[in-house]
């Protein structure tokens, strides 16, 4: 479907990644605070999962630098989280 659109339709969705991208470096950690922004935040990333998919290498390299970042940022969670709960155990 991409590849059937004109400039303008593949510049939007360029630009869509770009904002959901930065938006999402920006503000996740602020919308993860409240119930109701966590849906909106779950829908947010399924649409950027499917930008993903776009057959673009320029859409590909942005989306890829987001869910690189998301994935350390989870990874040295779940370090911290293992850490602290270690050292509950040893108490």
């Amino acid at each position: 479907m991409y590849e059937n659109g004109n400039e303008e339709q593949q510049n939007f969705i360029q630009n869509l990644s770009l904002f959901f991208a930065t938006y999402f470096k920006h503000h996740s950690v602020k919308m993860l605070e409240t119930q109701e922004h966590q849906g909106v935040l779950l829908q947010a990333h399924h649409y950027l999962a499917e930008v993903s998919l776009v057959p673009n290498l320029e859409v590909w390299k942005i989306c890829l630098e987001y869910w690189n970042m998301l994935v350390r940022i989870l990874f040295y969670l779940f370090l911290f989280l293992s850490f602290l709960e270690r050292k509950k155990e040893h108490k």
